[in-house]
C-alpha cells in the first residue's frame, strides 16, 4: 500500500486532536497495518507520553510514537499509514502539513465558539490552496447538547465539508482509558465503546475513500 498520511490539525486545544489521533492509530494497528503516531508536541510529547504508558502496562499491540518537528522527516518514515498530531507549535507549519497529507481531520466540539474557530482555519487552509474534499470535522458533544449539535452540523454542512455524524461526548472514563495506555473505544462501558468504535469506523471509512481517491 502507498504511504498515507492523516494530520490532526486545528487551532483550538483540547479539540480532541490527540484523542483521535491514537484511536485512529489503535485501529489500525489492531488491524494489522503499519502505523506510527508522528507526536508533532515537541514541548509536552503527550502522545509520547500516551505510548510510554501503554508499553508500561503492556497492552497489545504496540502503537508506536515518535517526535517529529518536520513533515520532510514523516515522509521518509516506512510506516504505510503515518498519523500527525500536531498541537499549536509555531516553529511548525500547518500549512505544510496539510499540503504533505491525505486527509486532514480538524476535531471541533459543538460550541459556537470552537466551531467558529475551526471552520476559521479551514477557510485560511482552503484559502492557501489546500483541497477541502480531504478534510473532514470530527464532531464532539461534550455536554450532549442535541441543540448546539444540530446547529453545528448545519454550519459544516454549508460549508461542503465532511464530518462525522457520531460524536464522542464528555465522560471521565474516556479520560481514565488513555491515562492507562487505552484508545478510547477501550473503556470498562460497552455504551461508550461502542460510541467511539462508531466515530473511529466513519474515520476509517473517509480516510479509505481518499486512499482509493489517491490510487485511481
Amino acid at each position: 500500500m502507498q504511504k498515507l498520511i492523516v494530520s490532526l490539525l486545528g487551532l483550538k486545544g483540547g479539540s480532541g486532536k490527540s484523542t483521535t489521533a491514537r484511536m485512529l492509530a489503535t485501529a489500525y494497528a489492531e488491524a494489522g497495518l503499519s502505523v506510527k503516531i508522528a507526536d508533532f508536541d515537541v514541548w509536552q510529547q503527550t502522545a509520547s507520553q500516551w505510548s510510554a504508558r501503554r508499553l508500561g502496562k503492556g497492552h497489545k499491540p504496540d502503537v508506536p510514537v515518535e517526535c517529529f518537528n518536520s513533515i520532510k522527516k514523516v515522509l521518509r518514515e516506512p510506516c504505510a499509514i503515518m498519523i500527525c498530531d500536531v498541537a499549536g507549535n509555531p516553529e511548525v507549519s500547518a500549512l505544510k502539513i496539510a499540503e504533505a497529507s491525505d486527509v486532514i481531520l480538524i476535531p471541533t466540539d459543538v460550541s459556537v465558539d470552537d466551531l467558529a474557530s475551526q471552520l476559521s482555519f479551514i477557510r485560511q487552509l482552503v484559502n492557501a490552496g489546500i483541497d477541502r474534499s480531504k478534510i473532514m470535522m470530527v464532531v464532539n458533544n461534550l455536554y450532549e447538547n442535541a441543540t448546539a449539535s444540530e446547529a453545528a452540523r448545519e454550519a459544516i454542512s454549508a460549508q461542503g465539508l465532511a464530518h462525522t455524524k457520531s460524536e464522542l461526548v464528555g465522560r471521565p472514563a474516556y479520560q481514565n482509558a488513555q491515562n492507562q495506555g487505552l484508545a478510547v473505544y477501550q473503556t470498562q462501558f460497552a455504551s461508550l465503546n461502542d460510541r467511539a468504535l462508531n466515530v473511529a469506523r466513519e474515520i476509517i471509512e473517509f480516510v479509505k475513500s481518499k486512499t482509493e481517491d489517491k490510487a485511481a
